[in-house]
């Protein structure tokens, strides 16, 4: 019987994301704040949802090129809840293509590495005295 809200729940929360994607293109003066506010399900442990949010990320940064330091701030404030490999990728493919100068690129690279966190590789220089 639980399985049942919890589909509703999802299947709510992918017509939501498929809603606010659809006026965001349509209307590009709140692609921003619709960012900001999709942007938190890249966490969510829907897989399918999450998938959207990258999705249209991408769309967005691609038909608004204004636009691209402020989402890809978002993308990048949000990238350490991400649980999904597929999400990771997608997400690492849009700060790579759309990182501008110099300082994205340093951000985007500080971000993946406090997802990450610490190397075993860099743990055991550090050890040795490296």
């Amino acid at each position: 019987m639980d399985a049942k809200p919890h589909h509703k729940n999802e299947e709510y929360r992918r017509i939501l994301i498929q809603t606010i994607h659809t006026c965001a293109i349509q209307f590009p003066t709140i692609a921003k704040e619709a960012i900001s506010v999709l942007a938190e399900f890249m966490g969510d442990s829907n897989h399918s949802s999450a998938i959207d949010v990258v999705q249209f990320i991408r769309e967005v940064m691609e038909k608004f090129p204004e636009l691209r330091k402020t989402i890809l701030r978002q993308l990048l404030e949000n990238f350490e809840s991400i649980k999904s490999g597929k999400v990771y990728r997608m997400a690492l493919w849009v700060m790579s293509e759309y990182s501008e100068d110099k300082e994205d690129i340093k951000e985007c690279i500080s971000s993946i590495r406090a997802a990450l966190g610490e190397l075993p590789l860099l743990a055991s220089e550090i050890v040795n005295g490296l």
